[in-house]
């Protein structure tokens, strides 16, 4: 476009100055002043990407007004002599900014041909901008807006609506499960479930709401606020809908849906850390016999404590305290001698004390915590274990951390590969 609309004109220079600030440079390859000059010329640059009708100056030396005023406040390489500018608009109507072309020659006129041409190219400008913007904004697969244009719309939505909105965020399976199909059956399978689960969501979806995808596996719901005794109308339909089987490339396959139910005030949190939350939420709610949850004020203050106790248990490894090994005594009852000890991991947090296994070892369910973890666990037993060895005590040792059994013998050997150690658990 702007290749083409430079050699209609006969033009060096072409630009796209948009509202918000950003500018996009056209500059003919065979004309070295031209790349040199790459950047505004003068005052006309700035201010022509808010006028809604053409410019056009054949010669600003003529121009009191257009008189070379650099951003920089350096002299530019070359003075630009002839501007002419469009407005460039969305299908909206909406102005997205103006279409400039540029020469260091002065002009008497700008023929009938050359303002068409320079009106197309602004056409085509706003048409790309607008295929640019529809791109970004939407999933491929399921053609819905993904997170960023949800943000958009909740920040929008709550500055509009005076008794706040409902928020309805649905994980179409668990995150382990969804990760089985993809690894059983690749990409395109997936795609197709993803796509057939959005079917139904738009099949559901009343007049006034808004989908999202805002994972993977995940959508989100805006709606005005609904009353509590109208929740159970809507989503115990919708779960019911996702719960029916899929046919998914002529395999059949059940879906474990969940969501969580969330009223929204005029101002509150910001919407990363309502997302969070909710997301947090739809995922326990898979243990609900009808597979959804409204959000409680008690509900909120565990999901926020559970999330801070993930961040703290990531970096408990490293911290040389926190994680600990308690020993348990197995004795021969013959000779009363310890023949063996079983290691527990602990933590002991440095605020909260120490924190029952029940509740971190499911958080370290989590791959990038599980590797870790388990790798201080056994750092620190296999230590201990060679320590006792070398001042003759003759003990074995096994560990049961996190789903993993490993058992140290008299015959065992220290340095056992961490990385196999690792594998191992998995294949427990």
């Amino acid at each position: 476009m702007a290749r083409s609309v430079a050699r209609v004109l006969k033009a060096p220079l072409v630009s796209l100055i948009l509202t918000d600030g950003g500018t996009l440079w056209y500059a003919a390859e065979e004309d070295r002043r031209a790349q040199s000059s790459l950047h505004p010329p003068h005052r006309l640059h700035a201010e022509v990407a808010h006028w809604r009708v053409p410019h056009v100056v054949l010669d600003t030396l003529a121009e009191a007004h257009a008189g070379a005023a650099p951003a920089d406040g350096l002299p530019p390489p070359a003075p630009i002599r002839f501007f002419a500018s469009t407005p460039v608009f969305m299908l909206t109507g909406r102005q997205a900014g103006a279409l400039c072309v540029m020469d260091f020659t002065p002009r008497v006129a700008i023929s009938e041909e050359e303002a068409t041409a320079l009106h197309d190219a602004a056409v085509l400008a706003g048409t790309g901008i607008v295929l640019r913007r529809y791109i970004s904004t939407l999933d491929p697969v399921t053609q819905l807006p993904h997170r960023g244009a949800f943000f958009e719309d909740l920040h929008a939505w709550l500055s509009q609506q005076s008794e706040g909105l409902t928020l309805a965020v649905i994980e179409v399976a668990p995150v382990d499960r969804y990760n089985a199909f993809l690894r059983a059956m690749g990409h395109v399978y997936s795609d197709t479930l993803m796509h057939q689960a959005s079917a139904r969501l738009r099949a559901w979806a009343m007049s006034g709401t808004r989908l999202y995808q805002v994972g993977v596996q995940r959508f989100a719901v805006l709606m005005p606020r609904l009353p509590v005794d109208a929740r159970a109308t809507q989503f115990d339909p919708l779960i019911a809908r996702l719960r029916e089987p899929l046919d998914c490339l002529g395999i059949p396959l059940l879906l474990q849906p969940s969501a969580r139910v969330i009223d929204l005030p005029t101002s509150g949190p910001s919407g990363d850390d309502v997302l969070r939350s909710a997301l947090t939420a739809a995922h326990s709610a898979h243990r609900e016999l009808r597979g959804w949850i409204r959000s409680t004020t008690r509900r909120r203050l565990r999901a926020s404590k559970q999330d801070f106790l993930v961040t703290e248990l990531a970096t408990a490894p490293h911290s040389g305290t926190e994680l600990e090994l308690h020993y348990q005594p197995r004795i021969d009852l013959h000779t009363g001698h310890c023949r063996s000890v079983e290691a527990l991991a602990r933590w002991r947090h440095p605020t909260l004390g120490y924190i029952s296994p029940s509740r971190f070892v499911p958080m370290a369910e989590r791959p990038a915590l599980m590797r870790t973890l388990t790798e201080r666990v056994f750092e620190q037993a296999f230590a201990q274990w060679a320590a006792w060895r070398r001042s003759g005590q003759d003990i074995d040792l096994s560990l049961q951390h996190l789903q993993c059994r490993f058992r140290c013998t008299r015959e065992s050997h220290v340095d056992v590969p961490l990385g196999l150690l690792t594998e191992q658990r998995h294949a427990a």
